[in-house]
């Protein structure tokens, strides 16, 4: 069974300049591993937060 791989990173949602939100733009089947390299939020406790609010919006439960 193969699985399906989503790629985030440099996504510096802590700039205004790059407010958007990636996971809107995601695969419309979904996928079942997301690699976030690096620089997601300053500090990076608020980017754990970013994530973790993305996967329980897209009903995956608690991270």
């Amino acid at each position: 069974m193969g699985r399906r791989l989503c790629v985030f990173g440099d996504l510096h949602q802590d700039c205004p300049e790059n407010a958007w939100d990636p996971v809107a733009h995601a695969p419309p089947d979904g996928f079942d591993v997301a690699v976030v390299a690096g620089d997601v939020h300053v500090p990076l406790m608020r980017g754990l937060d970013w994530l973790g609010e993305r996967r329980q919006h897209q009903g995956r439960g608690p991270p």
